[in-house]
């Protein structure tokens, strides 16, 4: 299995990304798998209703939740995946959970500690946007739900940039150009 992460602040166009490789992978015959976090399982689904709701809640409480959500979401990809030659593209993993906890105010290396024991993907995305560009595309579409605010936005930027090992993407461009730049990499792993 080719583990495949893409992560980024909202706006960033991560789920537009993970359709247009996934789209790809099949196209040339690979058994892909695509995922997403939170999920929709009941977990995954309580979290987002706290965010929907736009009601205070407990930083701490929600990253747990989604924590708890991971746990679930590779339990049931394990079983999914029976053919080792399938590749796993993931919309967001616990890089979210690390970047916008730190955002909220909770201690980073915390955060990695309750995240340690989940599977490293073998390649991260981290489409990079400045946050503006990302509010203006949110609020084009959507109501911006409570992660969504531009203080939070910005410290969930910079705590992305944080991590070492991953890869930035310069979001700003085209999805024709990001989605060649992501289908070329992976490729190589594939």
């Amino acid at each position: 299995m080719v583990f495949v992460v893409i992560e980024g602040i909202a706006g960033s166009g991560k789920s537009t990304q993970v359709r247009m490789l996934c789209e790809r992978l099949a196209a040339e015959g690979r058994n892909v798998i695509q995922t997403k976090e939170p999920t929709d399982g009941p977990i995954g689904t309580l979290a987002k209703s706290m965010l929907k709701d736009r009601a205070p809640f407990y930083g701490l409480t929600l990253q747990l939740l989604f924590a708890a959500d991971r746990s679930e979401h590779m339990k049931g990809l394990k079983s999914a995946v029976a053919s080792r030659s399938a590749v796993v593209v993931s919309d967001r993993y616990y890089h979210s959970t690390i970047a916008f906890g730190e955002a909220l105010g909770i201690n980073r290396e915390y955060l990695e500690k309750i995240n340690a024991a989940f599977p490293k993907p073998d390649i991260t995305f981290v489409l990079d946007i400045g946050v503006e560009e990302a509010l203006r595309r949110i609020s084009a579409r959507i109501k911006p739900g409570a992660l969504e605010r531009r203080e939070i936005m910005r410290k969930a930027y910079r705590s992305y940039r944080k991590f070492t090992g991953v890869v930035f993407v310069d979001a700003e461009r085209s999805r024709e150009r990001i989605s060649d730049e992501l289908f070329k990499r992976v490729k190589k792993l594939v």
